[in-house]
C-alpha cells in the first residue's frame, strides 16, 4: 500500500510539472565507478583500450545527489563498471534512500553478491 501511495504521489508531481511546462528530471543514471571484476566484450570491445579513470568521491556523489533531489529527480540508477566494487556503496545507498520519494536501482553483473553483503543491500 505504501508503494502505491508513493507511485501516485510521484505521478501527480509529474503531471503537475507537465501542466506547468516545467522540466523535471524523472530519472538519472549515475556511473559510480569505471572498475569492473569482469572483462566482457560488449563493455570492452577489442578496439577500445580498457582504462580506468578515478571515481567520484563519496562527497562528490552526495553533493550530486543533493542537487538532483533539490530539482525533483524521482529515480536514481547506479551503474558502473561494477557498483558493488565500491567500498562505500552501503553509505551511498543510504544517502539516496534518505531522500523522500526517490527510487533507487543498482545495475550489477551479480557476481559479487554474497549472502552476507546482499542482506545489507
Amino acid at each position: 500500500m505504501k508503494k502505491i501511495a508513493k507511485s501516485v504521489k510521484i505521478g501527480k508531481e509529474i503531471l503537475l510539472a507537465k501542466c506547468l511546462r516545467r522540466v523535471l528530471p524523472i530519472s538519472i543514471k549515475v556511473f559510480i565507478t569505471d572498475h569492473c571484476n569482469l572483462n566482457c566484450s560488449y563493455c570492452y570491445p577489442l578496439i577500445h583500450k580498457r582504462e580506468f579513470g578515478s571515481d567520484m568521491s563519496k562527497e562528490e556523489l552526495f553533493k550530486l545527489f543533493d542537487d538532483l533531489a533539490a530539482i525533483g529527480t524521482k529515480a536514481v540508477v547506479l551503474q558502473g563498471g561494477e557498483p558493488l566494487l565500491r567500498e562505500d556503496l552501503i553509505e551511498i545507498l543510504h544517502q539516496i534512500k534518505s531522500y523522500d520519494d526517490t527510487e533507487l536501482l543498482v545495475v550489477s553483473n551479480g557476481t559479487l553478491i554474497k549472502d552476507r553483503k546482499s542482506t545489507r543491500l
